[in-house]
């Protein structure tokens, strides 16, 4: 049985008034519709269609969660014909920098990958063993290895975290040794300054004190680009 973001169990039952919204989609559920909700999440709610969804591989099956010490590039299962692809495409999940989420890595890559791209997830090193700059070198690097192995232009998409790791390693190398030709940012963390702050760093867990100690050492020496606005 599907869980919500809190490990609860979902129940199948009809949607009420107070269950509006899926929580994927964000499309309206129509009233007395098959839905998923958690009981003691309230705000949670899966829709019949969302419902339907592939589900995500167990965590001890999904390379994610793999060798957290290694970066790697996770190509799709989809494999385009390398003939008539349009270029390469790296997904960057987010995570606050602390995990990866897993529904912004691999169906992400499916999805290009069935356009024509060759699509490709990077699993970065991350807080708080890592810092910043480890990170924005994970990218580089598979950036440059993807250049060198194929031709085509190289595209780089994140989201949240993942998103300002793509604009931070965009804003810091000049036009001449810029590895990326497009970025795509998806609800990214525009300011990274907010790791700095107590208050709004979001970081959470065992690794709380690490994690900010380390985040805010790296906005000090300046490491990280911060995309104003």
């Amino acid at each position: 049985m599907p869980k919500c973001w809190e490990g609860h169990r979902l129940c199948r039952e009809s949607c009420r008034k107070r269950h509006p919204e899926c929580t994927y989609c964000e499309a309206p559920a129509a009233l007395q519709s098959p839905v998923l909700v958690c009981r003691q999440c309230s705000w949670w709610l899966v829709c019949s269609t969302c419902a339907k969804r592939p589900r995500l591989p167990k965590i001890r099956l999904d390379p994610l969660f793999f060798g957290p010490n290694t970066p790697r590039l996770l190509p799709s299962t989809t494999t385009p014909d390398h003939r008539a692809t349009a270029g390469s495409i790296i997904i960057c999940p987010g995570g606050n920098y602390q995990f990866l989420v897993p529904h912004e890595g691999p169906p992400v890559a499916e999805y290009f990958a069935q356009k024509g791209f060759r699509a490709y997830v990077l699993r970065y090193r991350l807080l708080p063993k890592y810092d910043f700059e480890d990170m924005q070198q994970d990218l580089e690097v598979a950036a440059q290895l993807l250049r060198q192995t194929f031709r085509g232009p190289v595209c780089a998409l994140g989201f949240s975290a993942g998103g300002h790791l793509v604009a931070s390693v965009g804003l810091r190398t000049s036009q001449a040794t810029r590895p990326l030709e497009a970025q795509a940012l998806v609800y990214p963390c525009i300011d990274g300054r907010d790791w700095a702050d107590e208050d709004t760093c979001g970081f959470w867990g065992d690794d709380f004190d690490e994690c900010f100690r380390k985040a805010g050492k790296t906005q000090q020496c300046g490491a990280v680009a911060c995309v104003d606005g």
